[in-house]
């Protein structure tokens, strides 16, 4: 049986890996949006509005109509602590709308 894998997940690109226990996921694979130099076009600078301030799942909302790439936000700011993170006020990276597109197909 294998894991199914939400084409949205940071793991989509990721090898399962079978056990006695089940399956698991093995290395993570980081999308090449991650890994490649992008142009400088594909980077976005958002302000966060205090109304989203902490919630990078709803800043994906707004920014590619899915919370389910909030990873990729918090991934492209190199944030290690996401609690109350971003607080509002704060000038965030975030990827071109259509690049995240091309990321989940």
């Amino acid at each position: 049986m294998s894991i199914d894998v939400d084409p949205f997940s940071r793991f989509a690109q990721t090898e399962t890996v079978s056990t006695e226990e089940g399956e698991t996921f093995g290395k993570w694979v980081e999308p090449d949006v991650l890994v490649n130099e992008l142009p400088e076009d594909a980077i976005r600078r958002y302000t966060t509005p205090s109304a989203l301030e902490g919630r990078p799942d709803r800043i994906s909302q707004v920014l590619y109509n899915t919370t389910h790439l909030d990873w990729l936000i918090v991934a492209l700011n190199g944030t290690r602590d996401v609690l109350n993170w971003p607080r509002a006020g704060d000038v965030i990276k975030t990827l071109e709308p259509s690049l995240a597109r091309d990321l989940i197909q």
